[in-house]
């Protein structure tokens, strides 16, 4: 009986999304990174000590695969650590192909409202946000999945409607409520 009810807890636990707030729906104005222009660009905010967030690096590497050189992807690892470059995710994030990836503060997080790891933002060229949210079924979970669908989707054919997944993943900023899996 315990079995099940540990293994209960652990499914729902793995299928609850994070709550995070509404991303902006235009570009901020003095954001440190890069502006779209020519083509969409996608934010991918992640700290460097969440397990769930290797998912999302699988998914991302999927995404761009299926969709080379059709959209411009930064990776901002939002945390106060000073070796965050000594990470494993960071180290898995500099070999995709294609991808910015800086360490900040979590001003950027902060100015974009980002707060989950593995919360992505998709903006148009002419910087208008067409997604938020994950881009994993679940925490930890890489596999098919709709955020990666949506995301493709809108690289490919574009689209002005606004579109959101639940992002599964640690919280970016430490709280009362923050825990990270190590």
């Amino acid at each position: 009986m315990s079995v099940l009810v540990g293994s209960g807890i652990a499914t729902a636990y793995s299928l609850k999304a994070a709550s995070g707030q509404d991303a902006l729906v235009d570009w901020p104005v003095g954001s440190a990174l890069h502006e779209p222009l020519a083509r969409p660009r996608m934010l991918v905010f992640m700290h460097p000590e969440c397990s769930c967030s290797r998912a999302t690096l699988g998914e991302l590497n999927v995404l761009l695969s299926n969709s080379p050189d059709l959209v411009d992807t930064d990776i901002v690892f939002s945390t106060p650590l000073s070796d965050v470059e000594q990470s494993s995710l960071w180290s898995a994030a500099t070999r995709l192909s294609g991808v910015r990836v800086s360490a900040d503060t979590g001003a950027q997080a902060r100015l974009f409202k980002a707060s989950t790891s593995g919360e992505v933002l998709l903006y148009s060229s002419k910087g208008l946000l067409l997604f938020q949210g994950g881009i994993t079924a679940s925490r930890g979970q890489r596999g098919d999945n709709r955020g990666r669908q949506v995301i493709e989707r809108l690289i490919r054919q574009g689209d002005s409607t606004l579109h959101s997944r639940p992002v599964f993943g640690c919280p970016l900023f430490d709280g009362p409520e923050a825990s990270h899996e190590r």
